[in-house]
């Protein structure tokens, strides 16, 4: 499984969406309605199950599944 779909799995988990209604492109606030404080619960859980320290404003500033795993890639998560 890739990393983008990982890291699907936890919008899907803390978003409580059904995985088709998740793109790993789609834009984090306008299709998947991400709000910020659903976005805090993502990083937590994102750290928690990837085993990585995030900053919120690392991933505040992503627009996309497949950038914040860009940036866990980026520390080391394969």
């Amino acid at each position: 499984m890739e990393l983008a779909d990982r890291v699907k799995d936890v919008f899907v988990k803390v978003l409580k969406v059904k995985p088709e209604e998740v793109d790993v492109n789609a834009q984090l606030y306008s299709n998947l309605g991400c709000d910020s404080t659903e976005m805090v619960e993502i990083t937590v859980a994102l750290g928690k199950t990837f085993g990585v320290k995030l900053i919120d404003n690392e991933i505040k500033k992503t627009n996309s599944i497949k950038e914040i795993a860009d940036i866990l890639t980026a520390k080391g998560v394969k």
